[in-house]
């Protein structure tokens, strides 16, 4: 099942640009666990969205799409 998977030691492993992308007031993927993926691969970029719960897309749109943009250029 789902609760037994822990793939986190792996992620040190990853060798692609990774953006890790968060929202402040998001309850389904809690920000303190999105927080250990950027310890996980310290190569990551990693972005809180502070006014933002689960769609910082839809939340802070002009942000989102900023960060991504900038993101896709490298």
């Amino acid at each position: 099942d789902m609760a037994s998977l822990d793939f986190r030691a792996k992620l040190s492993s990853v060798r692609v640009p990774t953006l890790i992308l968060a929202g402040r007031f998001d309850r389904v993927a809690i920000p303190r666990y999105s927080v250990q993926y950027k310890r996980f691969m310290p190569g990551a970029q990693f972005v809180m969205f502070e006014q933002s719960g689960h769609l910082p897309f839809i939340e802070e749109p002009k942000r989102h799409d900023a960060i991504l943009r900038e993101f896709l250029k490298k």
